[in-house]
């Protein structure tokens, strides 16, 4: 079996603890794929393709990363392609392009561990300690290189570009992310997932799935920066109100059993926190440091207005 890429190192971090999806998330309008391979160059200045391609799907996946493979299986992954390609000197770099089957789940999977500044790859992306992933339409791209250098790093921007102007679809971000409030929204906090395993990474709430989600659930979470205050705002859809509301009675028993709905506790630690449902949704605030901020979090999250999903 290869060995774990850093790719796999920093999104699969927890890998060994969540649990596999059962199934994948359900789409409302996949994109065909195309072929991937087409989608990446054979050459790239003095970089050359080198071997044979390997290729991925949602079973044998297990077999190129080990902990790790549970992360896109909790989003609706149907291929990975990883190339590699010789450069100067014997330098390599590696490139992994993955088929997501939709904007928002290359969107999610993208969202799951960015920590630092826009990159300027794709539609959205990211380069720390030689490494890049980035966005581009319903594909999710890392690129890597054995080594670090000057040098090393335009290459890795380079292809990266490549691969985003080879992909050519330019992508949404998912319909859900329009009810986040964007007063005093943290640049780069947005996640955007499906699974309880996935929210509890972001921000822990139980170890249980009192909130119900799964891969028929859409979930965004954000922070939310006032002065030196922090709070994070929970926006999760069901597919049915009746879910919804079964959901969130579930939550109000196990999480907020003295408060009723978009009524603000302060818990133990001082913070406040409050949840209410709204048709097919559920938000809930965390950690806000007011009565007074939790209910405007959750006003200005109930009346944000949202587009159709793709």
């Amino acid at each position: 079996m290869p060995s774990a890429s850093p790719g796999f190192l920093l999104l699969g971090a927890l890998g060994g603890m969540l649990l596999a999806a059962t199934g994948s998330p359900a789409l409302a309008s996949e994109v065909p794929s195309m072929e991937i391979g087409s989608l990446m160059p054979d050459s790239l200045g003095a970089w050359h393709r080198t071997g044979e391609d390997a290729r991925y799907d949602r079973q044998s996946i297990f077999h190129y990363m080990d902990g790790a493979a549970e992360v896109y299986l909790s989003f609706a992954f149907r291929e990975l392609l990883v190339r590699t390609y010789a450069g100067p000197d014997g330098a390599r770099l590696t490139a992994e392009l993955y088929d997501m089957g939709r904007d928002s789940e290359a969107y999610g999977i993208f969202s799951r561990n960015r920590q630092g500044p826009e990159a300027g790859v794709g539609q959205g992306s990211e380069f720390r300690s030689g490494y890049l992933v980035l966005w581009q339409g319903p594909y999710f791209a890392t690129v890597y290189a054995d080594r670090q250098g000057p040098d090393q790093e335009a290459a890795v921007r380079g292809l990266g570009a490549a691969i985003a102007q080879g992909i050519g679809i330019t992508g949404r971000e998912p319909a859900l992310l329009d009810r986040l409030p964007r007063a005093d929204l943290v640049p780069g906090s947005l996640r955007y997932f499906h699974l309880h395993t996935d929210l509890n990474q972001h921000y822990f709430v139980a170890d249980d799935n009192i909130l119900d989600l799964g891969p028929d659930t859409e979930a965004a979470l954000a922070g939310y920066e006032r002065g030196e205050e922090y709070a994070y705002l929970l926006i999760v859809r069901y597919p049915t109100p009746e879910r919804a509301r079964a959901a969130f009675a579930a939550y109000r028993e196990a999480f907020l059993p003295e408060a009723a709905a978009g009524e603000p506790v302060q818990i133990e630690d001082g913070t406040w926190s409050a949840a209410v449902r709204s048709g097919s949704y559920l938000l809930a605030v965390y950690d806000a440091q007011s009565a007074a901020r939790a209910t405007a979090l959750l006003a200005a999250a109930r009346t944000s207005p949202e587009r159709s999903p793709q």
